[in-house]
């Protein structure tokens, strides 16, 4: 068998305990906070990027610009817009 290092958090679900218990366990977590993994990331709240999106080939090129973090902080915009709408806090 291979070793597993890194977790996923169910549908981003976490909190202290379990973000210690994931530490303890694995040498990395996942979360569903949107953004690109920098220097300054919390290996055990390492931020995503959807594979959604990345699908349209010219959002893919610009992965590595400033446009792209910007597209990101649009689409976060987004996604607190509709938290907000379902009334999810």
């Amino acid at each position: 068998g291979v070793e597993t290092t890194s977790f996923a958090y169910p549908f981003g679900k976490t909190n202290g305990s379990v973000k210690r218990l994931a530490a303890a366990t694995f040498k990395s977590a996942t979360s569903t906070v949107l953004g690109k993994v920098t220097e300054a990331s919390d290996l055990h709240e390492l931020e995503r990027v959807d594979a959604y999106y990345l699908s349209n080939q010219r959002i893919f090129d610009l992965l590595d610009t400033s446009i792209f973090d910007g597209y990101l902080r649009v689409r976060q915009c987004l996604r607190n817009a509709k938290s907000l709408a379902k009334g999810d806090h």
